[in-house]
């Protein structure tokens, strides 16, 4: 018998009834497992191993190799499953390469994986290797039917010809990539005419991207990171009409948007340095908002009356620590009548940029804090008195408020027990301690008083 019947053969011997249950059944247990611990089973039996070739997703990571032959054995295995998966299609396939890759095998198992595998998901995470080029099947892709999300990973450069078509490609995840020009991401975005959600994560100091243009008729949310390793400071031009879902990180230096600011539902912006009223003006129709510490830094510094109102939104998550201006934030509300649920947010981690006033609270309260705040979010830590006084403003002026929830590590426990007998503007207010920490570093869990 060969090593294979051996192996088969012992493992009949041996097999459990859980291992006995048909193969329909235990592909079913399978996929309800986590991904990880599906894969795991492969060291049960044969059988098992058999069976995991049959998950609707596959995943591959190459171990840290030193040699060619020991990438070879990687790749082997990887066609040996795929063998005994036979032609069954492939729902999310990722595969992840080590330092010494074998870009021949990888471009043909793309193309394999396209051409047979009818894949609607691919993971791609190539070496670290600022000066290969990576070779796409292009051509093969404009007869894919299937591909609905592409993600790339990788220090590599990406070069998109001006001919590329995904004609069914929804969905883009780019991290960590090095263009040639910035004509290939133009081009891979507008060979994409089905293209609904687009994140960039720019990781490296040079990754040859100046000019981030998106040209996409059916785009609805748009994800940029410029982390601060990111050398070049982009230029951000967007041409989608349908645009629902913004998320800017990082520094970007001038902003073009062809859009319907109305369309804008949920965003997020943490921009520093260069926040204007262009941008603000995009996100002014949203829903959902959330501003960091590094945008409120930018935003104090123009006047209030400068900026847009924001009639539709509803919940806003804001960073107030590194800049504490009760009455600035007090002045955003009144531009913000409808909002129903507000969190302070992020942890203060610069304590030398702390402003310490001596806050008069205005006699008029904001539209939304008398009308419609239901929701109080305090979640930043800061337990100074500043924030003692702005608390019991919010409790007395906020009207129909239901719920605040209050980070008290910080807080002095008498000031905690004052906390809970400030007067309320709302009979139905209830006040939530959440306590992260005692002294001793043990958990509490949060209480409702």
């Amino acid at each position: 018998m060969s090593p294979k019947g051996i192996n088969s053969h012992i493992d009949e011997i041996n097999e459990d009834r859980i291992t006995r249950l048909p193969v329909d059944v235990l592909k079913k247990i399978l996929c309800l497992l986590p991904e990880s611990e599906a894969n795991r089973t492969r060291i049960l039996s044969y059988k098992w191993t058999e069976i995991c070739a049959f998950l609707p997703n596959l995943r591959f990571v190459m171990p840290s190799c030193v040699s060619i032959q020991e990438a070879d054995k990687f790749h082997n295995f990887v066609d040996a499953t795929l063998a005994i998966r036979g032609t069954e299609p492939i729902k999310r396939f990722s595969i992840s390469y080590s330092k010494i890759c074998d870009y021949r095998r990888a471009y043909a198992l793309l193309c394999t994986l396209v051409s047979r595998y009818k894949v609607q998901e691919i993971e791609l995470m190539f070496p670290d290797d600022h000066r290969k080029i990576i070779s796409f099947c292009w051509p093969l892709f404009k007869t894919c039917k299937t591909l609905v999300a592409l993600t790339l990973k990788g220090k590599f450069v990406l070069d998109v010809p001006g001919d590329v078509l995904f004609p069914y490609l929804k969905k883009i995840d780019l991290i960590s990539i090095i263009y040639s020009c910035d004509e290939s991401l133009t081009n891979l975005i507008s060979g994409c005419p089905k293209l609904e959600e687009l994140y960039v994560e720019r990781r490296i100091r040079d990754d040859n991207l100046e000019i981030f243009k998106v040209s996409s008729p059916f785009l609805k949310r748009l994800g940029i990171n410029s982390t601060r390793d990111a050398l070049r400071v982009l230029v951000v031009d967007i041409d989608a009409p349908k645009i629902e879902y913004l998320d800017f990180i990082g520094q970007m230096h001038r902003y073009k948007f062809s859009f319907e600011p109305s369309c804008i539902i949920e965003a997020r912006v943490s921009i520093n340095g260069s926040i204007n009223n262009e941008l603000l003006m995009c996100v002014s129709s949203a829903k959902i908002l959330a501003l960091t510490n590094e945008t409120i830094r930018d935003l104090t510094g123009i006047f209030v009356y400068n900026l847009p109102v924001f009639p539709n939104l509803v919940k806003l998550e804001i960073g107030m620590d590194s800049i504490w201006n009760p009455s600035w934030l007090l002045s955003l509300l009144n531009n913000m009548p409808n909002l129903e649920h507000i969190t302070l947010s992020e942890r203060l981690r610069l304590p030398h940029n702390y402003h310490i006033i001596d806050w008069d609270p205005p006699v008029e309260a904001p539209d939304c804090l008398r009308f419609n705040i239901k929701e109080i979010l305090i979640d930043n830590e800061t337990g100074t008195h500043e924030e003692f006084i702005f608390i019991k403003y919010l409790l007395k002026r906020s009207n129909n408020l239901e719920k605040m929830t209050i980070n008290a590590d910080r807080f002095h426990p008498k000031r905690v027990e004052k906390i809970l007998n400030f007067p309320r503007g709302s009979s139905l207010c209830q006040i939530h301690l959440k306590y992260l920490q005692d002294p001793n570093g043990s958990l509490h869990i949060q209480g409702l008083l």
